[in-house]
């Protein structure tokens, strides 16, 4: 399976369940990358995931409505 992205729009309660749906991304040695949307309440679980991976996970922010057009107009999407 060539899963190049895997998107969470919620954060699992249980850490190894993270880790089980962000690993389907990335297999066999292959580029994959995961993002996570997280609110300012779940902030502390997504630090806590992050301990028990002992992986970063950056931050980032959204892209705007400019952004999107942007990548529109430069072929992006």
């Amino acid at each position: 399976d060539d899963i190049e992205a895997v998107f969470n729009y919620d954060l699992p309660v249980d850490e190894e369940y993270y880790v089980h749906r962000v690993g389907r991304t990335g297999r066999a040695g292959k580029p994959g990358k995961a993002f996570t949307f997280v609110s300012g309440r779940e902030i502390y679980r997504l630090k806590g995931i992050q301990r028990y991976t002992k992986a970063p996970i950056l931050p980032q922010k959204p892209p705007t409505a400019k952004d999107m057009e942007e990548n529109r107009a430069n072929g992006i999407w």
